[in-house]
């Protein structure tokens, strides 16, 4: 009964941002990664819809994606996400998160995230949450994270510490750093980001999760054509080192999106 009961709450506040919507928009996303030392290619699209108003926040997306692995395994998959950032008063925001996916190596079978941010400092905002996670062959990682933002004019730095807790191979931890420069002029932006860590490898080279060590650069680029259409460009190269093998990811992505 209370399950049904949150579920028919969060369809009515679904229903009501969109109808009040000061702003939806529509992307079309596709990225695709090579991984050097014959570890395969991975290809994801997706399809997102956003809806806003003042207080409301929802974005919807599917997804398909093919993972090939070096020694000629083919995983293909789908996903589904849901996230609801929710506006609680003027200093206390929540942002809800739900992921789920057929069984395979290309996505994360079940995720669950839960985030509050508070913004009662001048030009800074804290953010702590807690994440659930099920990968393939029924492993679970639990996580909880630490961040926060200080916004200039134009520039934006963003800071985030997670620790994972992962079944049968014990605690990780991830950093990531992101700057994000919006232009002088109109809407466009350009985003870094820079991440270090230990990690879990479960959508790389092997389909089987692995503890190992990672760090990543990335780099995109929104571009708007008119006042509704925009598109996006990126590009990243990420270090994997496992216990078996050193290898790169180097991935490309590009995105279509309509606002109105």
């Amino acid at each position: 009964m209370m399950k049904k009961t949150c579920l028919a709450l969060l369809a009515a506040s679904l229903c009501a941002t969109c109808a009040s919507a000061a702003e939806q928009r529509v992307s079309l996303l596709a990225n695709h990664t090579d991984y050097t030392q014959a570890s395969g290619k991975r290809d994801l699209q997706s399809l997102e819809y956003v809806a806003a108003n003042d207080r409301d926040t929802w974005v919807l997306s599917a997804g398909a994606g093919r993972r090939q692995f070096g020694d000629g395994q083919t995983y293909r998959g789908h996903n589904a996400t849901g996230t609801y950032y929710r506006k609680w008063t003027p200093v206390l925001s929540t942002r809800s998160h739900v992921a789920v996916s057929s069984d395979d190596p290309v996505f994360a079978g079940r995720v669950f995230d839960q985030a509050l941010t508070y913004s009662g400092f001048t030009s800074t905002t804290l953010t702590a949450g807690v994440r659930r996670t099920r990968y393939y062959g029924d492993v679970d990682a639990d996580a909880w994270y630490v961040g926060g933002a200080y916004y200039l004019r134009r520039l934006t730095l963003r800071y985030r510490y997670t620790h994972h807790d992962i079944e049968g191979l014990g605690a990780s931890h991830g950093n990531m750093l992101s700057l994000r420069l919006k232009d002088a002029r109109g809407a466009g932006s350009t985003q870094l980001w820079l991440g270090k860590g230990s990690t879990l490898h479960d959508y790389d080279w092997s389909p089987v999760l692995q503890a190992g060590n990672q760090q990543s650069v990335s780099l995109r680029r929104v571009q708007p054509l008119n006042d509704s259409v925009s598109i996006s460009a990126s590009i990243e190269r990420t270090e994997y080192k496992t216990p078996s093998r050193h290898y790169d990811g180097i991935t490309s992505a590009l995105g279509l999106t309509y606002s109105w």
